[in-house]
């Protein structure tokens, strides 16, 4: 089940073809190779158009492969494809799709200006490999032309009826020692800036010194980490030590403890230490929040542990909420999260807060997520998931997955008798 206040669920379907340049036949694995890139550049830019949208990666599915003869020197490989999608309110019957006629590098090479070797067809240069994901034939300029560039194609669209908002399940939260854990991490912009956020210029310190401002305001007490327990989870701290803080505060309800982490994420060996603390995280924490780059939705991917040499093993009876507020986060931690937290299981006893679109380091940082957890612990009142994803900025087509599992009355989330709500 999926709740969002700007957008739904729907399947997203059509048929379409792509020409293959060969002499002989192609195998039905080359077709698939190049229906795909095709639909990246289908589907990449739904985020940016007129009725932003995003594909739940792990639900698309080519339905069927015809290869046939084409023109001289080249096949024609027909599909169909489907997936599920999250789509803005507005369109019911169909959403309009820019696909590709020219081959990958030859697109978008078309679509750079000849004195500059800047592309015209984004909102600013970017790099080949995000041009995919941005490129729009309707901008000012852009010299890719319909039905010689690229087609106009109509995709049948089916909404899926929004979830009646459910609550987070806040009983469960409290580990077998009765402690509330919440990591947030914080990733720079910009890798090369210092990782201090009371020293550094990079935007994302911004959201972090808001964090734990709001920490100290709200009464929790801490600072740095101590070297043992960081030494406990990033051995030896992989290439350098990562600035993590610990606030704790005891409530009505049980200590909370709360981790801030500042620094590098979203690479490879050099974010290593990152690696090891959202391990820990997903492992530990009743709540994590994720603010950084996304990797176009492939880097908080579990194979991202396995080349630092580790991988999370989740406990799949503990309830948690992951908010990973990232670009195209809908895109990449839908599913995957849910598959490798209870894959044997039916009942999948976590929740994960998305957005469907870019989002920006300029946003302010949200206490939504973190309030609601807080606003329990001290009996001040309880949130519905509504009342959550209503809190966060409008525009980013934040969502929760997830909710049919959840309890649907404050009475239920909370496990005794509630006289103020949220």
């Amino acid at each position: 089940a999926f709740y969002s206040k700007e957008s739904t669920e729907a399947v997203l379907s059509f048929s379409h073809h792509v020409t293959i340049k060969s002499k002989t036949r192609p195998t039905r694995e080359k077709a698939q190779e190049e229906i795909r890139k095709q639909l990246v550049y289908a589907l990449g830019p739904l985020s940016v158009g007129r009725f932003p949208a995003a594909v739940k990666r792990d639900s698309t599915s080519l339905k069927r492969i015809h290869i046939q003869k084409g023109d001289v020197g080249t096949w024609v490989a027909d599909y169909d494809f489907e997936s599920i999608i999250q789509v803005t309110n507005g369109p019911s019957n169909y959403l309009s799709l820019f696909i590709p006629i020219l081959e990958p590098d030859a697109f978008f090479n078309a679509s750079l200006d000849s004195a500059t070797g800047k592309t015209l067809c984004a909102d600013e240069n970017v790099h080949p490999f995000s041009f995919p994901y941005v490129w729009n034939p309707y901008l000012a300029g852009c010299p890719l032309k319909e039905d010689r560039d690229f087609s106009v194609l109509s995709a049948a669209l089916r909404r899926i009826d929004n979830s009646k908002s459910a609550f987070p399940d806040y009983k469960s939260l409290p580990d077998s020692k009765g402690r509330t854990l919440v990591s947030i991490f914080f990733g720079m912009e910009n890798h090369n800036n210092v990782p201090r956020p009371d020293i550094t210029t990079d935007q994302a310190a911004k959201g972090y010194l808001a964090a734990r401002k709001g920490l100290l305001d709200r009464g929790f007490t801490g600072g740095r980490m101590p070297a043992a327990q960081l030494d406990a989870i990033v051995p030896k701290y992989k290439v350098a030590e990562p600035f993590v803080e610990v606030f704790t505060k005891k409530t009505a309800h049980g200590p909370m403890e709360v981790r801030l982490f500042f620094g590098a994420t979203v690479g490879g060996v050099e974010t290593a230490a990152f690696y090891f603390l959202l391990k820990d995280a997903l492992e530990n924490a009743s709540v994590l929040i994720y603010e950084g780059h996304s990797g176009m939705g492939e880097g908080l991917a579990f194979e991202k542990f396995a080349g630092v040499g580790t991988k999370v093993i989740f406990d799949p009876k503990k309830y948690q909420i992951f908010f990973f507020d990232a670009c195209l986060s809908y895109s990449g931690y839908g599913l995957n999260y849910f598959y490798r937290h209870s894959p044997s299981t039916r009942v999948k006893p976590m929740n994960v807060l998305t957005a469907g679109v870019w989002t920006d380091y300029d946003q302010a940082f949200s206490f939504a997520l973190f309030d609601a957890v807080y606003d329990w612990a001290e009996d001040k009142g309880v949130a519905s998931f509504a009342d959550i994803v209503g809190k966060l900025d409008a525009g980013y087509l934040y969502g929760v997955s997830g909710e049919e599992y959840n309890p649907t009355t404050a009475e239920e989330a909370t496990g005794a008798a509630v006289s103020k709500t949220f």
